[in-house]
């Protein structure tokens, strides 16, 4: 059984995100699931009080239905996968909490790394313990 996303982001649209067909630029949805990984980290840092540096070491995009200006767009993630420094987060773009309607799905690898030596790290006890949890 799958967890359900604990984190969702309705996103505010703006007209340069949009293209002459009135369909949301590619580029745009990179952004909106940044917008949705900062809440994610910013859950994480205000709940538990734990610091980490991680980065982003893949994205990757599915594009199911084209955003339009008139939908009002949702992100959600969760975390579904951590490794030894690695953890997986996986995205969901629908209209207003509708998960039947999928905008886009994506997919990033986070890196715990070293802010000195920029190497990965392995995720210590307590952080892949809130991490389990989201």
């Amino acid at each position: 059984m799958e967890r359900p996303y604990k984190i969702r982001v309705p996103i505010q649209t703006r007209y340069s995100d949009f293209d002459m067909l009135r369909h949301l630029n590619n580029a745009a949805y990179a952004t909106y699931l940044e917008l949705a990984r900062l809440k994610f980290l910013n859950t994480i840092f205000s709940e538990y009080s734990i610091k980490w540096l991680d980065v982003v070491a893949s994205l990757t995009i599915d594009y199911r239905l084209p955003i339009l200006p008139e939908n009002k767009p949702v992100v959600k993630v969760r975390c579904t996968r951590i490794g030894n420094s690695s953890y997986d987060l996986q995205y969901l773009v629908v209209q207003d909490d509708d998960e039947i309607k999928i905008f886009a799905e994506g997919k990033t690898i986070q890196v715990f790394i070293d802010s000195q030596k920029q190497i990965p790290i392995p995720i210590s006890g307590k952080a892949r313990q809130i991490l389990a949890d989201f």
